[in-house]
């Protein structure tokens, strides 16, 4: 029995040809010489179509799957290609929102009108060298550009500090905040005078108030221009009154910057209209001296 089926398995193909090619011979002749329609030609038909769709079911199936794979790697390409196209305009969509943004800054850094004595030069934040003691920022702008020591800093919705060092491309500011800053300034209301000073955070503290001064929660605070470093009426902020139970400052007049000290990125520096760049400076010398010729004298007395 196990031959016989052995022997089935090795000449599977051979018999079904075989089989094939003697029923499509019985279909022949049961054609010719049967009657129309006869049980014979009937049986046999049922049983060739009943095998040709046996066999060609596997063959229909491999032909829908593999148009079906297909398309599913078409659509999976034409997915990858959108989502590449998306990305890109998402990413072009972030860039010019942050142009928009970078353009309005400096909008408003150019449309103020600060004293006339003075005139501004735009700088930009390229570094942030705060600590737990000290609160400073590193500007694009230095000596060759004009900035000169105790140059004011500025942006719209204030008074950021004050130039400390300057080297010949950068220079760093020290800020309000900072625990060595002092700024004179006055309450704007009442005209009372006082010193603005840094605590390391986001608060400052008025010293030199006297009992009484008349100063009340809200008050706008400027700087009064004492000391000849800041020009009268930039905006320090504003009194912060009664002092939050939470802040490690108590017990003292407060003062809330308008500045947002953590998104600084462009900013003005005031500097003196009356006063030349060093390097204008230096060439204007250098030019100088080269067009100056020594004039010999010849003893001879003028006609």
């Amino acid at each position: 029995m196990l031959t016989l089926v052995s022997l089935i398995r090795q000449n599977f193909h051979r018999l079904t040809a075989a089989f094939f090619l003697s029923a499509a011979v019985l279909l022949l002749f049961a054609s010719r010489g049967g009657a129309p329609g006869s049980g014979l030609e009937g049986g046999l038909l049922d049983l060739v179509g009943s095998l040709q769709n046996l066999l060609q079911s596997p063959v229909v199936a491999w032909r829908g799957a593999v148009a079906r794979f297909q398309e599913l790697s078409h659509l999976d390409e034409e997915n990858r290609v959108l989502r590449a196209e998306l990305e890109r305009a998402r990413t072009a969509e972030l860039q010019n929102g942050g142009l928009l943004q970078e353009n309005r800054r400096l909008r408003e850094l150019l449309a103020m009108a600060p004293d006339p004595r003075y005139h501004a030069l735009v700088a930009r934040v390229v570094g942030d060298s705060s600590s737990a003691f000290s609160r400073s920022y590193l500007l694009s702008s230095g000596r060759r550009h004009g900035v000169l020591m105790d140059s004011p800093v500025i942006v719209p919705n204030g008074l950021v500090g004050r130039v400390v060092r300057v080297g010949q491309g950068a220079c760093l500011v020290l800020s309000l905040q900072d625990l060595n800053s002092r700024v004179p300034v006055l309450i704007e209301r009442s005209g009372v005078r006082a010193v603005a000073m840094g605590t390391n955070n986001d608060l400052l503290k008025l010293a030199f108030i006297a009992k009484g001064d008349d100063i009340v929660d809200g008050d706008q605070v400027v700087t009064s221009g004492i000391g000849g470093i800041f020009p009268k009426g930039l905006v320090v902020g504003k009194v912060a009154m009664p002092v939050p139970m939470d802040d490690s400052v108590s017990g003292e007049i407060l003062v809330r910057s308008r500045v947002d000290f953590h998104r600084l990125e462009e900013v003005s520096l005031l500097l003196p209209v009356d006063e030349v760049p060093l390097r204008d400076s230096l060439l204007e010398l250098e030019a100088g001296k080269s067009q100056t010729a020594p004039v010999k004298n010849t003893g001879a007395a003028p006609p």
